[in-house]
């Protein structure tokens, strides 16, 4: 099984009707599929076989089969992941089913465009305001709409990607030409297996007329998506398959949206919390020649970027701002004396 999951479905379908003569000759001019699904079919595989293990389970204590040395073999071959403390990704047990299927993901695009630097992320920006969206996305208008106000909402807000695609209609202040970013784990509305959410407060923020507008434009192509629903979210998907048009926007669409600029750009891909970085890089600049206070800095910071209350962001940003213009600053003044810089 496992050794067939990363193969696309018509050569799947080709297994399934007749096995080839030359197998190992078969399998090496498959085309394989992206890591983004053989994870996906990894996981739903693993899910699938948890919830067989548990029915199984349930089968034998009903019928009396349930051994103590055959109970014990299932815990230990259906034993589910554990989180430790430190770490994002759940450890599994040695020879169980979850360590074979899901132990060992495949890097995604998102993990594969995380390192930019500061420059590259500076370059997008620019780039990405001197051209118009349809000349980046220019066989959907509808699409290349959407994603201009995504990437203009994550330049100007610096939040989370989770956070933008949690936003529902009703997160939207009109009066005020504001968002909010609101908290809601296990979302009801949320068909998404992984709910995109907060990590920490509400908040709201305040967008620029030109952004208004064009969310506004944007509106009136998502309410008819989503069948006027008010409880929709702001960010769905365009595709004709009537299964998935309408439904939310997923993770992996924003980096491969972030990808596409990034390639007409010149640049390396990154991922899109790089954007996040940049909005608290062009924030401290702002804070330091404004004079603000380490108080007023940590104050703004932590509520505009949603940061809790005893995160060491806000002073890790502003260190890295005062040791930029300490660097701009020593290099004028070896300008000044007539040494070489660089």
């Amino acid at each position: 099984m496992l050794y067939y999951i990363g193969l696309k479905r018509k050569d799947l379908a080709t297994l399934t009707i007749a096995r080839p003569a030359d197998l190992n000759r078969f399998l090496s001019a498959c085309e394989p599929v992206s890591a983004g699904t053989e994870n996906l079919r990894r996981i739903y595989i693993n899910n699938y076989l948890m919830w067989l293990g548990s029915y199984g389970n349930l089968v034998l204590q009903k019928t009396g089969q349930a051994t103590d040395n055959l109970m014990e073999q299932r815990r230990e071959r259906l034993s589910p992941g554990r989180s430790t403390t430190g770490r994002r990704q759940n450890v599994y047990a040695l020879g169980s089913i979850s360590q074979q299927v899901v132990g060992n993901l495949r890097k995604t695009i998102g993990s594969r465009m995380q390192q930019a630097t500061p420059d590259e992320v500076s370059q997008f920006a620019v780039f990405f305001s001197s051209l118009h969206r349809n000349d980046l996305w220019p066989k959907n208008k509808d699409r290349a709409l959407r994603n201009e106000l995504l990437i203009k909402l994550l330049l100007q807000t610096g939040g989370r990607v989770s956070e933008l695609l949690a936003i529902k209609d009703t997160d939207l202040v009109t009066g005020k030409q504001m968002v909010q970013f609101a908290r809601r784990h296990n979302d009801p509305d949320d068909p998404r297996k992984n709910n995109p959410t907060l990590k920490t407060y509400d908040r709201q923020l305040r967008l620029s007329r030109e952004t208004w507008e064009l969310l506004m434009e944007w509106l009136d192509v998502q309410d008819e998506l989503t069948a006027h629903n008010p409880q929709a979210f702001l960010f769905v998907n365009l595709t004709r398959d009537p299964r998935y048009a309408g439904q939310p926007m997923s993770r992996m669409a924003v980096d491969q949206m972030i990808r596409e600029v990034c390639v007409a750009a010149g640049i390396k891909p990154f991922g899109a919390h790089q954007l996040r970085h940049l909005y608290v890089r062009e924030l401290a600049k702002l804070a330091r020649e404004q004079g603000w206070t380490n108080e007023e800095w940590r104050k703004a910071a932590t509520y505009l970027l949603g940061w809790s209350l005893t995160s060491k962001m806000p002073a890790l940003y502003l260190g890295e701002a005062a040791n930029q213009e300490a660097d701009l600053q020593m290099k004028q003044l070896w300008t000044e004396r007539g040494l070489e810089v660089e």
